[in-house]
């Protein structure tokens, strides 16, 4: 499994970095419904999950 390491400046890199990702799942989940969900689509909904997921543990770790 790959590992991932995120950084930001600040709070306000990350937030944005949150709602850019959010973008990108919901134009992702948009095309696999008027196209067809395929293996490479549902691969990037998932690895922009993951990716997510590492960002707000970060997040997490920084509100503690």
């Amino acid at each position: 499994m790959t590992k991932i390491t995120l950084k930001f400046a600040n709070q306000t890199q990350l937030f944005h970095f949150l709602e850019n990702i959010a973008n990108a799942q919901h134009a992702l989940a948009d095309k696999a419904e008027q196209d067809g969900t395929n293996s490479e689509t549902m691969f990037s909904i998932m690895a922009l999950t993951k990716i997510q997921t590492e960002a707000y543990k970060q997040l997490a770790d920084n509100q503690s």
